[in-house]
C-alpha cells in the first residue's frame, strides 16, 4: 500500500482483494478489451442468484482454450421471470445455463424449486455442485488465465470483481 499512497501507483490494490492479481494480469495481457460474440459458437450463461444482493448473469463462449465473457447483467429484487426474459431477449443460440446449488431450494409459497421455475420459463439449468467458498474462489482464480472479458458490456462485472475482497481480521 506504500507504493499506492506515496508513488501514485494505482495498480496496487486494497489489502484482501480476492481477484486483484488476476485482474491486473488480465489487464496487462490485454484480455479486458472488446470481446465480440462469435457466431457459430454456443453461448452459455452463469448466474448467481440474489434478491437483496445482486442477481448476476454472465454470457460467455468457450472457443478453443479461451473463455470469452461477452456480456453481463445484474439487478436486484426482480423475479425469475424477469431474468428469463433478459436471457431470451439476447437472441443467442444457447448451450448450458449454469446455476448455483441453491437453485434447488423450494419456495415456501409455491413448493416448487427455482430450478423448476426456470425450466418452466424456458431456461433449463445445470446445477453446479455445492463447494466451500474457498474452493469456489480458487476454481475461479485458476480459470482466470483463460478468460477474456468485454470491457464495455461487462463494466459492472469488472467493478464487482475489482471490489470483491476479504475482510481483514487482526487476529
Amino acid at each position: 500500500n506504500c507504493r499506492q499512497e506515496y508513488y501514485c501507483d494505482f495498480t496496487r490494490g486494497r489489502s484482501g482483494l480476492v481477484y486483484g492479481g488476476e485482474l491486473n494480469r488480465a489487464r496487462l495481457d490485454n484480455r479486458i478489451t472488446y470481446v465480440p460474440y462469435e457466431d457459430g459458437h454456443l453461448v452459455h450463461t452463469a448466474m448467481d442468484l440474489g434478491w437483496n444482493d445482486e442477481f448476476c448473469l454472465i454470457w460467455f463462449q468457450v472457443i478453443g482454450q479461451t473463455v470469452r465473457v461477452i456480456d453481463c447483467y445484474s439487478n436486484r429484487m426482480k423475479d425469475l421471470a424477469h431474468y428469463a426474459q433478459v436471457i431470451h431477449s439476447k437472441g443467442f443460440t444457447y448451450g448450458t445455463h449454469f446455476a448455483p446449488h441453491d437453485t434447488r431450494q423450494h419456495s415456501l409459497q409455491t413448493g416448487i424449486t427455482r430450478e423448476d421455475k426456470l425450466y418452466d420459463l424456458g431456461v433449463p439449468v445445470e446445477i453446479l455442485p455445492m463447494k466451500r467458498i474457498i474452493d469456489r474462489l480458487e476454481d475461479a482464480k485458476s480459470l482466470f488465465a483463460k478468460v477474456w472479458i468485454d470491457e464495455k458490456k461487462c463494466e459492472s462485472l469488472l467493478k464487482s470483481l475489482d471490489n470483491y475482497h476479504r475482510e481483514w481480521n487482526e487476529t
